[in-house]
């Protein structure tokens, strides 16, 4: 199943809004920290488009953020599948992307911009569960709603019935 260009406008709108009101709620404060976290956030990326998007069966298409087409650019395809190192390193290092600001922000105590940039980044997430998931064909995903956990087995199967 194919994303929308609608989908695709306010995928990437969303996540540019969320870098670029980072980088700004840095630059309020500080000259230098919004240059490390744009080179942070491009390198997150670059390690995104290899870690996970080489292993995508949506490699090479435009997926809704356009990972699938740029890592064809960068990287050959990998094997598609689980491969949970590189999922786990992808998640946190997302996670670290969504972070770094929050970190300095309290720091500088500045509670306004937490909020809004919490906001933001809160509402990405949503988006992204919301637009990308059930439409995404990782079946190795855990974010898939399409998957669900057997405990007997603790085993992850596939449910083709949605």
């Amino acid at each position: 199943m194919q994303w929308s260009s609608i989908d695709r406008i306010i995928n990437i709108s969303w996540f540019f809004a969320w870098v670029v009101f980072g980088i700004f709620s840095l630059y309020v404060h500080n000259n230098l920290l919004p240059y490390i976290y744009a080179a942070f956030c491009v390198g997150v990326a670059i390690a995104h488009f290899y870690l996970y998007c080489t292993r995508c069966p949506h490699y090479g298409q435009n997926c809704y953020i356009m990972g699938g087409a740029m890592s064809k650019n960068m990287f050959r395809n990998r094997k598609t599948g689980p491969l949970d190192p590189d999922d786990s390193i992808c998640a946190s290092l997302w996670l670290l992307v969504a972070m770094f600001p929050v970190s300095f922000l309290l720091y500088y105590q500045d509670w306004v911009l937490i909020f809004i940039y919490l906001c933001i980044v809160t509402g990405w997430f949503l988006q992204h569960s919301q637009t990308a998931c059930p439409k995404c064909g990782n079946t190795w995903c855990a974010l898939n709603p399409k998957i669900k956990m057997d405990k007997k087995a603790d085993k992850r199967s596939v449910d083709f019935r949605k």
